[in-house]
């Protein structure tokens, strides 16, 4: 019985401290989208600074009316919406990321303030 009690309290010792390096890679970035194309997402941070970061499809986005977006094609058989869809150059975006063998890659990309959809390229 208290082996069993030592080994319950190592194995949450040691899953706590994973969950911790696990959370200490994830970082975060706001600001203006200067770019995005296929699988790419560029923002600018601030002081002349840009960053750049991959998207695939894990990577979750929020946006106002995203959601009715993405229903909308999951119904007529599509399977989902591309980013390039409801994020647009100049709307305010939080994005969290982690470093992936070199490239910040996004986990979840929000859409803080969408840019009016008169000053959008091509409107």
């Amino acid at each position: 019985m208290k082996l069993q009690a030592i080994f319950a309290v190592a194995t949450l010792v040691v899953g706590l401290g994973v969950g911790v390096a696990a959370q200490a890679k994830n970082q975060t970035a706001i600001g203006p989208v200067l770019k995005i194309a296929g699988d790419s997402l560029t923002i600018d941070v601030g002081k002349g600074k840009t960053m750049q970061f991959t998207t695939n499809t894990s990577t979750e986005v929020k946006v106002t009316a995203g959601g009715a977006k993405a229903q909308a094609a999951k119904e007529a058989g599509k399977p989902g919406l591309k980013i390039t869809e409801v994020v647009h150059e100049g709307d305010q975006v939080f994005v969290r990321y982690s470093d992936v063998n070199g490239k910040m890659v996004a986990s979840e990309v929000d859409v803080r303030e969408r840019r009016p959809q008169s000053a959008q390229k091509g409107k």
